[in-house]
């Protein structure tokens, strides 16, 4: 009878044992069914990032692409601008000098103007006093007829 009880014993201990085994062994697949879902998830976000970063990296490559566009406009504009800013210097020191030069001419057409007025009237008097010495001449041949005919 021991011998049954013993046995007995041991069967049971093996029974729990299977139990506690059946136990872990569920626990376990569950540990790792639960770390596989974890793992797949962890895989998918990893997929997710790497797409988001490429869609980052084509979107910084593009940006860069448009900054250099827009770096390049400003500098010709700063050239066209320096361009521009010449010419303007350049038609004012034209400008300056149409100017001196219609000054110069002005002048000179003033200067002339007045030798002219001065020349006419020194012809005037000249003219004024050869027609009182006409006058003269003429009074005394005037006169000289006149004594000559009585």
């Amino acid at each position: 009878r021991e011998k049954e009880e013993r046995l007995e014993e041991r069967l049971r201990h093996a029974e729990e044992r299977e139990q506690e085994h059946a136990k872990s062994s569920e626990n376990w697949q569950m540990l790792v069914s639960r770390q596989k879902a974890e793992l797949k998830a962890k895989h998918d976000e990893v997929a997710e990032l790497q797409r988001a970063l490429e869609g980052l990296r084509s979107q910084q490559g593009s940006l860069v692409e448009e900054r250099q566009r827009a770096q390049q406009h400003e500098e010709e504009l700063e050239k066209r601008v320096h361009e521009l800013g010449r010419e303007a210097t350049d038609l004012r020191a034209a400008l300056d000098k149409k100017d001196a030069e219609v000054a110069a001419a002005r002048l000179e057409g003033e200067q002339k103007a007045t030798e002219a007025v001065s020349r006419l009237e020194t012809a005037e008097r000249e003219s004024a006093g050869s027609r009182d010495v006409v006058e003269e001449w003429q009074q005394r041949h005037r006169e000289a007829v006149t004594a000559h005919s009585k």
